[in-house]
């Protein structure tokens, strides 16, 4: 295995003799990470797509629980969803007496238009099929999420800065541009370090614009 290999000259040159470091990756560590892999690949075929605690027996008590204890809140979770659903109504997007209109299902509907940046999917092409479906599922009725689109209204100001990103996203599937777009996305959301040769660009130049 190259992989183990690798691991013995780098732990060689820093601690051990390379003999005695590729003995170590051969016998201790590449079985250890074979018996890893083996034990996800077990729990895969276990796995289903109900995320969340809830699935399990007295999930929902374990929830409520965690809720208390990750924020010193006594809000029950229900309290918490409504407090979202009306922080969301406020902000224009639906009427919050809407029942039909669920945390869960918007939650589903902006995952399927934003997948491709808000997870590390690694490196992702923007091209035309993808902005067919990111569109569809936007505002068409042909998307599953129409029932839920209907329900929903857009602030102004959003449907005008959206017109900006449909162009950029427009003008990205023309290219097809590919990017690791989750990493680019950290680099504004969350200030990490440039991911692109024009983030690193960006980067040198932003504080020379501060400081002026």
């Amino acid at each position: 295995m190259h992989g183990h290999r690798a691991v013995a000259q780098r732990v060689g040159r820093e601690q051990l003799e390379p003999a005695r470091a590729e003995a170590l990756a051969r016998d201790k560590v590449a079985p250890a990470l074979d018996r890893q892999l083996a034990e996800l690949t077990r729990l895969r075929a276990r796995a289903d797509d109900r995320a969340g605690v809830w699935k399990l027996p007295e999930g929902e008590a374990y929830y409520a629980w965690a809720l208390r204890a990750g924020t010193t809140s006594n809000l029950t979770p229900d309290q918490v969803h409504a407090m979202g659903r009306e922080q969301l109504a406020s902000l224009g997007y639906f009427d919050p007496t809407d029942a039909k209109v669920t945390g869960e299902r918007l939650l589903d509907h902006a995952w399927a238009i934003g997948w491709w940046w808000l997870e590390d999917h690694g490196d992702v092409t923007i091209d035309r099929d993808l902005i067919s479906k990111m569109l569809t599922d936007a505002g068409d009725p042909r998307s599953e999420y129409w029932d839920l689109m209907r329900r929903e209204t857009i602030p102004p100001d959003t449907v005008f800065a959206q017109r900006m990103v449909g162009l950029t996203f427009a003008v990205i599937g023309q290219l097809e541009a590919t990017a690791n777009w989750h990493r680019i996305s950290r680099e504004y959301i969350y200030d990490d370090p440039p991911a692109t040769p024009l983030g690193e660009a960006e980067a040198s130049f932003w504080p020379m614009r501060r400081a002026a």
